[in-house]
């Protein structure tokens, strides 16, 4: 494996980055400050924070972070995995108002937990008034897990949490992404998909599956709804959903309700 920091980091220099196929340390987050467009071989062109494969020391941090805000940036032909964070988007973190581009992306294997707070974004962090599409992608296998005795402390988005203000999915996979909560809410173990009432906003999702998500509310609590284990939409101005396949996503709940399987909105 190659350690990250012997490949230089992306700054206001570096509009192209190319990444030969291979395994790539993220011993400290891959910290994203310039508009760039960072594309690899393939799928096995992987950046890894080392916490679910053997070729990396683990890391406790995100393995990619879009840091800055207004950027553009599009990512390809990669593997984003292994992150593991006391917080939000473990795998990639996105900032307000950037414009995101994953083509043939995999983000696999992250993990956010939290004793004292809410975590969003297991995979993916998706911040204010962003702009992403997705395209032949795979979100699969991130966790959230959350405890603690409070109403603060909930999980969305396993696999993806998106506040922004549009989103395009297509062709792509989301699967076995989870959420266990032990006392407050958990929603959209897929996708957790929101917006702001006063944005344009807009979600078109389509020939994409969502399969093998699940949510689980390990204690009794009236503080504790179980929403959308493959999709969670919330306050979507314009919602477009075509060619999906749900299958075998799952709530398991004691708390106060549980709706919406496959898919939830509200």
């Amino acid at each position: 494996a190659i350690t990250y920091t012997e490949c230089g980091e992306p700054d206001s220099s570096d509009s192209e980055i190319t990444l030969s196929d291979g395994t790539y340390c993220a011993s400290s987050a891959f910290s994203i400050n310039a508009s760039v467009t960072i594309t690899g071989e393939g799928t096995g062109t992987i950046i890894d924070a080392g916490n679910s494969a053997a070729d990396c020391t683990a890391s406790s941090d995100k393995v990619m972070g879009i840091d800055t805000q207004e950027l553009t940036v599009s990512l390809s032909n990669l593997t984003i995995m292994g992150g593991a964070i006391d917080g939000h988007g473990s795998g990639l973190y996105v900032t307000e108002e950037t414009t995101l581009s994953l083509d043939t992306v995999v983000i696999k294997d992250n993990a956010g937990s939290s004793s004292t707070s809410m975590v969003l974004g297991g995979g993916l962090f998706i911040d204010d008034e962003s702009h992403v599409t997705i395209t032949d992608s795979t979100i699969s296998g991130n966790t959230i897990t959350v405890s603690g005795a409070s109403a603060a402390k909930f999980g969305k988005g396993a696999g993806m949490y998106f506040y922004g203000e549009t989103l395009s999915i297509s062709g792509s996979t989301i699967e076995g992404n989870s959420i266990t909560s032990g006392f407050a809410d958990a929603s959209g173990a897929g996708l957790y998909l929101s917006a702001d009432s006063s944005w344009d906003s807009s979600v078109t999702i389509e020939d994409t599956s969502i399969s093998n998500n699940y949510l689980s509310h390990t204690t009794t609590s009236i503080y504790a709804d179980a929403q959308g284990a493959g999709i969670s939409i919330k306050g979507i101005k314009e919602v477009s959903l075509s060619g999906l396949t749900f299958e075998v996503n799952t709530i398991t709940s004691d708390g106060r309700s549980s709706d919406g399987g496959g898919l939830h909105i509200y």
